[in-house]
């Protein structure tokens, strides 16, 4: 309580030097304990750690620690999510740190009237940015706030782990009527099934949606160790490995009332193929019909929400059709069903299977990386050199021993 009081008086007494040109934030990453800042920050090459771009050493500050926001800095690199582009340039324990702008929270320790400067910026994840070529003008779409009720949810593992919980009870239900193999019990849990699929895809649609590469912060290096990573991936592998098998637990509970065995297969291939040609019909249809002038181009779209808004909803209303049509003609009236439900359920799946691989890799190229790191150096200190070599955060001896702290002796010995 002591250490607070100090601190918070030390705040007060920079605020007050300064004209309230700073404002008190504290320190509040959503999703660990501590957020990391750093010396400097190379705001022209932002592509060099990690996608991070920092100097490698960093200091941990913990969750609450209170700091002043000196400026925000947005870096040159357009390829990274929006919440990325942002850092914050804080005073900390009377040094200059660096750390990313969405990890603060304003305080309420400000005097009335301070200005959350923080508000001017949009740190949405998967923002959606359109601006008019003539007027400038710039449409935001897609907008989250992290520290909303919405992001604070979509940023816990309660999200995930729900979607996880009804993969579960669903694999459960169809493990059950498939092993009792009884019409009516196999009735009773095509129906839950149906209800409950509908709530994965919507909730897996909704969430990566709305996050976008984001989606997969749980398990991902870019904010947790690789050995925390690997960890958090597990339920994420779990769920994709449960949500396939569900399906195909559910055609064995459908065979009990449809003559022909229900086929997934079909749905997959003309999924595909409605994807490819919705696109390749949007290239060369005219752009009126769905309310744009002919001839405008993309960056102008933003004037036409209606008509954009139309055009999406054309596309996810004709995904479906070939898998109708298949579907109708060998089931009949529960066959179009069976290719409506089938469409969007692999969409969400398939969607879902590509963010894991993309997790995945970076796994893998982290603890690629890693061995390099560790091997790469050992082998050159033991075999090519008799000095000390200074690698990251590690110190490698001549004999191969690995320090994490700096070995006494000659500076001129250490490269």
């Amino acid at each position: 309580m002591r250490k607070k009081l100090i601190r918070l008086l030390w705040l007060c007494m920079i605020l007050s030097i300064s004209g309230l040109s700073a404002q008190i934030y504290e320190i509040d990453s959503l999703i660990k304990d501590y957020v990391e800042a750093y010396d400097e920050l190379n705001t022209d090459d932002y592509m060099q750690k990690n996608d991070v771009g920092y100097e490698y050493e960093a200091t941990e500050i913990p969750n609450g620690t209170e700091v002043i926001l000196k400026e925000v800095i947005q870096n040159k690199a357009y390829n990274l999510p929006n919440h990325l582009r942002y850092n914050a340039k804080i005073e900390y324990e009377g040094q200059t740190k660096y750390i990313y702008a969405w990890e603060l929270k304003f305080s309420d320790k400000n005097p009335e009237g301070t200005e959350d400067i923080l508000k001017n910026y949009d740190m949405s994840p998967n923002l959606i940015t359109v601006e008019d070529k003539e007027t400038k003008d710039v449409k935001l779409y897609n907008t989250l706030d992290f520290r909303s009720p919405e992001g604070k949810l979509l940023t816990s593992l309660a999200y995930p782990l729900s979607i996880l919980g009804i993969i579960l009870v669903t694999f459960i239900l169809q493990g059950i009527g498939v092993m009792l193999a009884k019409k009516a019990i196999s009735f009773f849990v095509l129906i839950i099934s149906i209800f409950t699929f509908a709530i994965i895809v919507f909730m897996e649609a909704y969430y990566l949606i709305r996050l976008g590469p984001f989606s997969i912060w749980f398990c991902d290096v870019q904010y947790f160790t690789i050995g925390k990573a690997v960890l958090n991936s597990i339920p994420f592998v779990l769920a994709i490995f449960l949500q396939v098998f569900s399906i195909i637990l559910f055609r064995m509970n459908a065979g009990f009332f449809l003559k022909n065995k229900l086929t997934l297969w079909p749905a997959i291939i003309f999924l595909v193929i409605s994807i490819i040609g919705v696109f390749a019909l949007l290239l060369v249809l005219p752009t009126d019909l769905v309310g744009i002038p002919d001839g405008t181009s993309p960056e102008s779209w933003g004037e036409f929400e209606g008509a954009i808004q139309k055009m999406f909803i054309g596309i996810a209303l004709a995904l479906p059709v070939l898998a109708v049509l298949f579907y109708g003609i060998k089931y009949k009236f529960m066959g179009i069903f069976a290719g409506i439900f089938l469409t969007y359920y692999w969409l969400g799946t398939i969607t879902a299977i590509g963010f894991l691989v993309y997790a995945l890799i970076r796994i893998f190229i982290a603890i690629i990386c890693q061995i390099i790191v560790y091997i790469a150096p050992y082998i050159y200190i033991r075999f090519f050199s008799g000095r000390t070599l200074h690698w990251g955060k590690v110190w490698i001896l001549p004999d191969g021993t690995v320090l994490t702290t700096k070995p006494r002796g000659r500076e001129e010995d250490i490269i």
